[in-house]
């Protein structure tokens, strides 16, 4: 069975950054690393590295609020395809229902205007 496909990501001409969550509602199991497909148009062309970051994944351990780990399995730069698809891995150690935002970007400067790199998403973490 394929990935569930959670977020698309939008890189303009300009090279900014748009992120929209999908309408697949996530489950994350404890302790283990949930694989989710990220489908990337990328109008810009750039072979620039598609990045993930997250409040709630600090890096440093410890942080008080750090419930989330997340990264993205190919940490190569983008083809500079119209299209393709990156692989988001996730993994807590929490069971519930925990918010959490992702913030994407292809360099410095390249969120979109009015925050719309970054989406929240709401995910069931289960045993």
């Amino acid at each position: 069975m394929a990935d569930p496909v959670l977020i698309r990501i939008e890189i303009n001409p300009e090279s900014r950054v748009k992120a929209v969550r999908t309408a697949h509602r996530p489950v994350l199991r404890k302790g283990m690393w949930c694989r989710f497909q990220i489908q990337v148009a990328n109008d810009a062309r750039t072979t620039s590295r598609l990045r993930v970051q997250s409040p709630q994944a600090p890096p440093q351990p410890g942080y008080r609020d750090r419930w989330l780990d997340c990264r993205l399995e190919q940490e190569t730069p983008l083809t500079g395809a119209k299209s393709e698809v990156r692989t988001l891995l996730l993994r807590t150690d929490e069971t519930g229902w925990r918010d959490a935002t992702l913030l994407f970007d292809v360099g410095q400067g390249t969120q979109d205007l009015g925050f719309r790199a970054e989406v929240s998403l709401l995910f069931r973490c289960i045993p």
